[in-house]
């Protein structure tokens, strides 16, 4: 009955989707994405790394709007009431309302015969051409009055039927269209989502390509590092290969012992400052010697005026310190000398207070007086 649409439900707009909601088979279906359910769960739960993730979401996003191009709306056409069976709205008791309503027009009229028949009675003219004439009009317009009041029931029966009818087609044209406005609106959702799920997959795309540069930058980085270690490890070596005898020799001559050979078989009398004022040629004059800053302090020997020579450990507060010391060109050096706070007592010209609140020894100067 009325409009061209069948009843929401009877088909299903979305030709992808399983309307039982049970799922396509091997697929996952999802509301929300027909077939490609199982796509975008994958991309929402996760799993793989980003660019996989976003590889998962383009996809499901195309797959999606495809989905949803595919939509096509019913077409609704409003409902006519030509060749349309009004049975059904009509009064059951239409009949019974009409045969009553004559039977009251008849016993109406009925009395008024009698009433007309009295009157001709006593006036002398009762069964008289007058009498006859009188009861002609007063059927004929019982009649009338019969045939009117009919009519307008049948009238009225008719017309009420015909607004029922109205109404029902008005009702089923504003579901149909209803129905259409909400299958677009689900569309018009999918899409969203869709383009939502796309945007996320450039945006977890340009992130993967973001991480990946950045640990390139990083493996590179770590690359130079290795580098540095391995050619530092290399000069280490080459030190330690000649460290014993030179150390040796350093200590030895530093304590007037006997001379140390070179390589040319040659002779040198070395002194402790010959070793220290190498370092200080690189680095600068002043070498950290602050007892605060040292540990697993030895004396090993004096110079000639008493003041001590020693080794020893930089303990943590000297590597804390170093890069505070070096924008002074202070150096830390090597673990053997003399201790920055017994060397003021005898020279204090030769040690110096640094921003650090730490003591440096010239060395340079420690040099010429004592080599």
């Amino acid at each position: 009955m009325g409009g061209s649409r069948k009843k929401f439900g009877d088909t299903n707009p979305f030709p992808n989707k399983d309307p039982s909601g049970v799922g396509v088979s091997g697929t996952g279906y999802n509301p929300m994405f027909g077939g490609m359910g199982g796509q975008y769960q994958e991309f929402v739960t996760g799993g793989g790394n980003v660019n996989q993730q976003a590889a998962n979401a383009i996809t499901g996003g195309l797959a999606a709007t495809a989905d949803a191009g595919m939509y096509r709306p019913e077409n609704v056409q409003a409902g006519q009431m030509a060749g349309m069976d009004l049975s059904q709205y009509t009064n059951p008791y239409e009949q019974q309302v009409v045969d009553q309503t004559i039977a009251d027009l008849g016993r109406a009229n009925q009395i008024a015969g009698n009433v007309q028949d009295f009157q001709f009675g006593q006036a002398g003219a009762y069964g008289g051409s007058r009498q006859g004439v009188a009861d002609a009009e007063m059927q004929r317009n019982f009649l009338d009055r019969v045939g009117a009041t009919v009519g307008g029931l049948r009238q009225q029966g008719y017309t009420n039927a015909q607004n029922q009818a109205q109404a029902d087609l008005n009702r089923q044209y504003q579901a149909d269209t209803f129905n259409v406005g909400a299958d677009q609106f689900a569309v018009g959702n999918q899409l969203a989502a869709a383009n939502q799920a796309a945007t996320m997959g450039n945006l977890g795309f340009d992130m993967g390509q973001t991480v990946q540069r950045n640990l390139q930058n990083q493996g590179n980085v770590d690359q130079l590092i290795a580098q540095q270690l391995i050619d530092a490890s290399k000069g280490q070596f080459a030190g330690f290969s000649g460290a014993p005898a030179s150390t040796i020799g350093y200590l030895s001559n530093a304590l007037g012992a006997a001379t140390v050979p070179t390589n040319q078989q040659n002779t040198k009398d070395l002194g402790l400052f010959d070793y220290l004022n190498m370092g200080t040629q690189v680095a600068g004059a002043f070498m950290g010697s602050d007892i605060r800053l040292k540990e697993n302090i030895n004396k090993i020997g004096e110079l000639a005026n008493g003041i001590g020579l020693y080794t020893w450990d930089w303990n943590a507060d000297a590597y804390e310190a170093e890069a505070s010391l070096n924008n002074e060109g202070v150096v830390l050096g090597d673990s053997v000398g003399v201790i920055a706070q017994e060397l003021e007592l005898v020279h204090p010209e030769m040690v110096m207070d640094t921003k650090t609140g730490y003591k440096a020894v010239n060395y340079k100067k420690l040099d010429e007086v004592y080599s």
